[in-house]
């Protein structure tokens, strides 16, 4: 008889965006979702900066995951960083996703992403094979017709123009659930190490 299967979610580490930045947020994507028929545009409780996609893990690897993360977020101090101008992966007359690019102290990102990641890879998550390149996505798959790229180009000197300035302080794992809105369920919350950091938040604890 086969052994039952352990329990998996499909997961990643993210640094998370303050509520009153996800209200900013929330208000230019709606007013881009007029101009620009995407096909899906995220709720604005899902909004984040990713740092390690891992994919399915099972439930039991869970402590050690968080283990890692909370080691980690511990070693850096927390950062400034701002949403900046809007930016888009994919063609100008088809772009397969639109971003807010990512102002601010990159350097310190782009550090933490690169411990979140090897303390990841030695638990046995593998890196991506590609350059870390941080962002915010606002939607995906466009699926109408004009000139897309120039519209964005105009938003992006518009309503996109002024930066805005957050703090970076923690690193969040989250789960996703397929088909649910917001789709993101945040598990834990490991805070970066200042003078004002508090304990790991555990989400099953509550």
């Amino acid at each position: 008889m086969n052994a039952p299967r352990t329990p998996e979610s499909r997961c990643f580490a993210a640094v998370p965006l303050p509520s009153g930045c996800k209200t900013e947020l929330d208000v230019r994507m709606r007013a881009l979702h007029a101009e620009l028929p995407f096909r899906t545009w995220p709720h604005p409780l899902d909004l984040h900066i990713t740092l390690m996609f891992l994919g399915a893990v099972a439930e039991d690897r869970l402590p050690a995951v968080q283990e890692a993360l909370a080691a980690a977020a511990d070693r850096h101090a927390p950062f400034p960083l701002a949403v900046g101008r809007l930016g888009f992966f994919g063609s100008p007359a088809s772009p397969r996703v639109l971003f807010a690019e990512l102002e601010g102290d990159r350097t310190a990102l782009s550090a933490l992403a690169a411990d979140v990641t090897s303390r990841l890879s030695a638990i046995g998550f593998p890196a991506e094979n590609r350059p870390y390149s941080p962002h915010i996505t606002l939607a995906r798959r466009y699926q109408g017709g004009g000139d897309p790229g120039g519209l964005i180009r105009a938003a992006a000197e518009r309503e996109w123009a002024e930066p805005l300035p957050f703090d970076a302080d923690s690193v969040v794992l989250y789960r996703s659930h397929l088909g649910r809105s917001p789709m993101y369920e945040p598990l834990a919350i490991f805070p970066m190490k200042s003078e004002k950091s508090g304990k790991t938040t555990l989400f099953s604890e509550r």
